[in-house]
C-alpha cells in the first residue's frame, strides 16, 4: 500500500536536488526564470497529496472489511455452537419420546403384577418407574430447553475452572426475542465471565428480571482488576495477546441488543464485575 509513496518522494528530493543545482550554476532560484516551474511544483503537490488521501481511504477500507471478517467468523463460531445446543436438545427429547414408549410397557407391567396380587413387586416397581420420571436431564431449568443446555455447559466449565456458578435466568416463551440472540449474549457475556472472574473464591450469577416491556440480563463476576475502555468508551479493550480475534464479545452483544432497540452497561464495583443487557419486549 505504501509503494505509491516512493515516487513522491523520490520525485520531491529530485526536484530539490534540481532546484539546487540550478541555483548553484545560474545564481539565483529557477522559478525567477521559469515560472510555470512554480505550477509544476504545485501541481506535484497536489497529485501526492491526492495519492495520499487515496492510501489512507483504502486502508480504514480494508481494516473495516478485515474487522468485519473478524466479527463474522466469531459469530460463525457462536452459530457452531447455537447447532451444537439444538443437536444436544434434540438428543435429549430423544431420550423423553423414548421414555414415553416405553411407558406403555411400564403400565402393562404393573398391571399384570396388580392381577397377579404381587403387591410388594408391583410397589417395587411402581417406585423406580416414579424415580424415573422424576429424574431431570437438567440441574438448571430456565424455561426453554436451549438457555437450559447453554448454563448447563457454563455451569460445567465453571466447576472445571473452580469457579462458583450461579443462575437465577428465567427465559419464557411468550417473547418476541429470539431463542438465537439470547444464546448470542448468553455464550458471549458468561464466557467472558469465566475468563475474567478471579479472588480467592471467583464466583458468576447471572439472573434476568423483567421491567414492563423490558427485558433485562444481568450477569455478575468476582473482579480484581481494572477495565480499560476502547477510545470512544463503548466498550473494553481485550487483555488477550491476539486483538485481532479476540475481543469482539461485547460488540457480538451490543449488536444483538440493538436488534431489540436496546443496549448494555457495564460496572464495577465492591470487586465485582457488573453486565446488564436491555432488550425491548415491544
Amino acid at each position: 500500500m505504501l509503494l505509491p509513496l516512493l515516487p513522491c518522494v523520490a520525485s520531491y528530493y529530485f526536484f530539490s536536488y534540481f532546484s539546487l543545482i540550478y541555483e548553484q550554476d545560474i545564481g539565483s532560484p529557477i522559478w525567477n526564470t521559469h515560472h510555470s516551474y512554480f505550477w509544476l511544483i504545485a501541481l506535484y503537490k497536489l497529485f501526492c497529496g491526492g495519492v495520499i488521501l487515496v492510501i489512507i481511504a483504502v486502508i480504514q477500507v480494508i481494516r473495516r472489511q478485515q474487522k468485519e471478517e473478524k466479527e463474522t467468523a466469531v459469530l460463525a463460531g457462536r452459530i457452531l455452537d447455537m447447532e451444537n445446543h439444538i443437536r444436544e436438545v434434540e438428543k435429549i427429547y430423544g431420550d423423553f419420546r423414548s421414555l414415553r414408549h416405553d411407558m406403555g410397557n411400564h403400565m402393562m407391567t404393573l398391571e399384570n403384577l396388580y392381577k397377579k396380587g404381587e403387591w410388594k413387586e408391583a410397589r417395587n416397581y411402581s417406585e423406580k418407574v416414579k424415580k424415573l420420571l422424576e429424574k431431570s436431564p437438567f440441574s438448571i431449568n430456565s424455561g426453554n430447553p436451549v438457555t437450559d443446555i447453554i448454563l448447563e455447559e457454563i455451569s460445567r466449565k465453571a466447576e472445571e475452572n473452580g469457579i462458583l456458578f450461579e443462575s437465577k435466568f428465567v427465559f419464557g416463551t411468550d417473547t418476541r426475542i429470539d431463542t438465537f440472540d439470547i444464546s448470542v449474549i448468553l455464550s458471549n457475556a458468561l464466557t467472558n465471565a469465566i475468563e475474567n472472574a478471579d479472588g480467592e473464591a471467583p464466583y458468576i450469577r447471572i439472573l434476568s428480571y423483567r421491567k414492563k416491556n423490558a427485558f433485562l440480563i444481568e450477569v455478575q463476576n468476582s473482579f480484581m482488576g481494572k477495565i480499560v475502555f476502547t477510545e470512544d468508551k463503548r466498550l473494553i479493550q481485550t487483555k488477550k495477546a491476539d486483538r485481532q480475534i479476540h475481543g469482539y464479545g461485547l460488540s457480538n452483544i451490543r449488536k444483538t441488543a440493538e436488534k431489540y432497540h436496546g443496549d448494555f452497561m457495564i460496572q464495577t464495583k465492591d470487586k465485582e464485575f457488573v453486565l446488564t443487557v436491555l432488550l425491548m419486549l415491544e
